[in-house]
């Protein structure tokens, strides 16, 4: 009786998926450019709350406040496309390009002793995380494998609404940012 139970639980077990099938998995699967596409809009969601709100010394070219604007209308706009799926292949390689250079700033951060990279705002991310995210993300982009059939935006009423919707959002963010006079002035 109790070996017919330990079976049943083996069996039950067996089935799930850990180790490398787990991986092999999860590389075939769309849920990899949907990861990195909402860690990309969360910062980026996260960035714009922090310039549009508070006032932000630009000790160098990485936090005056047109560098942020362009960042800020850059990052949604970029996770945007890769949770959508659209052209896979391009987005992939040019998600590769993107989280590169944002490791070389924050590689940059990390040998300048800045106390944090601002990737996400006002929560204090320090570089070298910020460069692990950057790898991790990389490497999940590198071993996706696009299958190609995946594009959520199939539908030209709906990515003519996103599209609108974004340009929207991104206008009345950049008024937001660009008018903010700081409290000291």
């Amino acid at each position: 009786m109790e070996s017919r139970a330990v079976d049943r639980a083996e069996t039950r077990f067996s089935r799930v998926p850990i180790g490398p099938a787990l991986v092999g998995r999860l590389v075939r699967s769309p849920a990899v450019p949907i990861l990195v596409g909402v860690v990309v809009l969360l910062a980026a969601m996260l960035k714009a709350h922090h310039p549009a709100t508070a006032d932000i010394p630009a000790k160098s070219i990485l936090n005056t406040r047109w560098f942020l604007l362009c960042t800020v209308l850059f990052e949604p706009a970029f996770g945007l496309w890769l949770v959508s799926g659209f052209s896979e292949r391009v987005t992939r390689w040019l998600a590769i390009a993107v989280l590169a250079g944002l490791f070389e700033i924050s590689f940059y951060l990390h040998l300048v002793d800045a106390p944090t990279c601002g990737c996400f705002g006002r929560f204090n991310v320090l570089p070298w995380q910020a460069m692990l995210l950057d790898v991790v993300c990389m490497g999940l982009l590198f071993a996706w494998q696009p299958s190609g059939d995946l594009e959520a935006f199939r539908h030209r009423r709906w990515l003519l609404t996103v599209i609108l919707a974004y340009v929207l959002v991104a206008a009345m963010v950049s008024v937001g940012m660009w008018d903010y006079a700081p409290q000291g002035r």
